[in-house]
């Protein structure tokens, strides 16, 4: 039993090996409860060079008694209490304008209700004034807009006097990272989520915690007890994830590259089988 229990753990920890920050798994580990590294994700997004992240919680699964569940993939609050939904997306098809919309809904329908339930009875003639400003950052692996930036912002405007900002506090961010310019700090983070290698990344926060979760799993410590828990299952779908990605990015990149030359090269790339990758196309 411990010989094949160690074989899974090779093989997850492989798998860990060849992540990036960009990859849900990693994340997770990465920015739960470290505010720090997720300050390092948000401050250049935002601009915001005084921003002190209080709490982080990854994969935060926000109720809804009315409907469909939201699972946020980071859940933040700062010392202003803006509240954070940041989404981790390599594939445009899961960051669509809607899904911003709802998530967004989503915070202040729990900020309300948090309220509601933990402070005392008081008449309010105006209790949405308390609504904190939010922000919902999507991180997309490809440029949802196709207009080349590296930054898209959402708000509201009231446009038929000249656009005038409509000032809900609600913000809706696209981050595309494939933007590729090294040198500005949009770009340097960008680069940061997609390195799979620690030593490249160049955030000395993000590089130090990388290289502990990598490194540690290497030697057996720190997160032994959570490859444990990790399914086949689990691995499959973050396998699957990975190679729609490729596949998605394959057929961008050569519009006219017919479907077995792209399976080829992503069968070959993920050592996967033909039957999979086709049925993933």
């Amino acid at each position: 039993m411990k010989e094949i229990n160690d074989l899974n753990t090779i093989k997850h920890m492989k798998i860990i090996q060849e992540m990036s920050l960009m990859d849900n798994f990693l994340m997770n580990f990465v920015f739960n409860d470290d505010p720090e590294s997720v300050e390092k994700l948000i401050r250049p997004i935002l601009n915001i060079h005084d921003l002190k992240v209080i709490s982080s919680v990854s994969q935060s699964l926000k109720q809804n008694t009315y409907g469909r569940d939201a699972r946020f993939d980071i859940e933040a609050v700062d010392d202003k209490g803006r509240r954070y939904d940041i989404e981790i997306q390599r594939d445009n098809r899961y960051a669509i304008p809607e899904r911003a919309r709802y998530y967004s809904a989503m915070i202040d329908y729990h900020f309300m209700n948090h309220k509601r339930k933990n402070e005392k009875e008081e008449k309010d003639d105006n209790p949405f004034r308390k609504l904190p400003e939010s922000y919902v950052i999507f991180f997309t692996e490809r440029d949802f807009f196709k207009k080349g930036i590296p930054i898209y912002h959402i708000d509201r405007y009231v446009r038929d006097i000249s656009y005038h900002p409509f000032v809900d506090r609600a913000h809706i961010i696209y981050v595309n990272c494939s933007y590729d310019k090294r040198g500005d700090p949009v770009g340097d983070i960008i680069h940061d989520l997609k390195q799979t290698d620690p030593s490249r990344i160049l955030n000395s926060t993000l590089r130090n915690r990388v290289k502990l979760i990598k490194r540690d799993h290497q030697e057996g410590k720190y997160m032994s007890e959570a490859i444990e828990k990790v399914n086949e299952e689990e691995i499959a779908a973050v396998k699957e994830d990975s190679i729609r990605s490729a596949i998605s990015l394959h057929r961008d990149f050569d519009p006219n590259a017919d479907k077995e030359t792209i399976v080829s090269k992503v069968s070959e790339k993920f050592s996967a089988d033909r039957e999979l990758v086709e049925r993933l196309f």
